[in-house]
């Protein structure tokens, strides 16, 4: 028995309204060269009928395809919910709209028994379209921007291992993409936040590489699929998100509560500076992408928020006073850069 088929794997895939793709992202997980204990898919109160299609794909003597019915809550609810009822050595998330390379779970269990690590990931191509029609390539390659091959880091069985010394190098540029990773069942801070949409897989990373080691599976075993909607609105939502992220980084002790368990531990001096230079960078793409979005209003409460010292005050005034400008004003200045 090789060392991948050693080890069972749940595959987990959260779903919302997906009752097109769901069926490509599911078969990509029956197709793998090493055969998952069980696929389950949480359904988060869709109303397309994405449960029965999950359920149709169930085949007699094949993997068993378990849907879990749940009241919409997000991404993250979903997957905690589908930490619950996994049950194997490890958890491969997908995605409802992102497919796998057939060899993607066998190549990341042969990497997690060569280094030891807790997590796995790999690279992640992007592309136009759905998972049920695909377009054209809007991004190659994930690992090619930077943050995996350009970083030092600790060599083991020919796969690149990260661990605490790559935080700082996280929190710029993780390129940990969520349907790329396989981890233990168990592991202790696998829980993803709810109060923090879109961030919440990041928060989840970032914390746990304080603790645990990650091996990096340097092929695209992964494809995400984008709808090419306006992201304008959510780029802002999602940078008002990270600070979230970095302010429960330098809380201390870290938030802990019912739903956002997020296990590490103290941050050093040199963290805990890394992460106050990564929030003043992100307080102001938050600012600058909902001034974008016409939204002074949530742009001033970003800045409000500022640590004293953090923003000099030429840099705060011309914000905040931009702030003040009528949305359709905003939009029309911002869009022109």
């Amino acid at each position: 028995m090789s060392s991948a088929q050693a080890h069972t794997v749940s595959v987990l895939i959260p779903c919302y309204n997906r009752a097109d793709s769901l069926p490509e992202s599911v078969r990509s997980a029956l197709n793998q060269t090493v055969r998952p204990l069980e696929i389950i898919v949480v359904d988060d109160g869709s109303t397309d009928g994405s449960a029965n299609a999950a359920d149709a794909l169930n085949v007699a003597g094949g993997v068993p395809i378990r849907v879990v019915r749940q009241r919409n809550g997000g991404a993250a609810a979903a997957r905690n919910r589908g930490l619950v009822e996994c049950r194997g050595d490890w958890v491969a998330f997908l995605d409802s709209d992102d497919t796998w390379a057939p060899d993607k779970l066998e190549r990341q269990l042969n990497a997690a028994a060569a280094t030891g690590a807790d997590a796995v990931f790999a690279d992640t191509r992007t592309l136009c379209g759905t998972a049920a029609a695909p377009g054209r390539v809007l991004m190659e390659s994930r690992f090619a921007l930077g943050g995996v091959r350009n970083v030092d880091c600790e060599p083991i069985g020919g796969y690149r291992v990260f661990d605490r010394r790559s935080f700082p190098t996280w929190l710029e540029s993780c390129r940990v993409i969520t349907s790329a990773v396989l981890a233990r069942r168990g592991l202790p801070g696998l829980h993803f936040p709810n109060h923090i949409w879109g961030s919440e897989d990041w928060a989840v990373w970032l914390n746990l590489i304080l603790a645990h080691r990650f091996a990096a599976v340097d092929s695209v075993l992964t494809t995400m699929h984008s709808g090419g909607d306006n992201l304008t609105g959510n780029v802002a939502k999602l940078m008002r998100n990270d600070l979230k992220v970095l302010d429960g980084l330098r809380a201390d002790p870290p938030p802990a509560g019912p739903d956002d368990r997020l296990l590490r531990p103290p941050l050093a001096a040199a963290e805990r500076s890394a992460v106050r230079s990564a929030q003043t960078r992100r307080r102001l793409a938050a600012v600058y992408h909902s001034l974008r979005a016409g939204d002074g209003t949530a742009a001033r409460a970003v800045l409000w928020t500022a640590e004293p010292g953090e923003l000099t005050f030429k840099v705060w005034a011309k914000y905040w006073l931009g702030s003040l400008l009528p949305g359709p004003v905003l939009r029309s200045l911002l869009r022109r850069d």
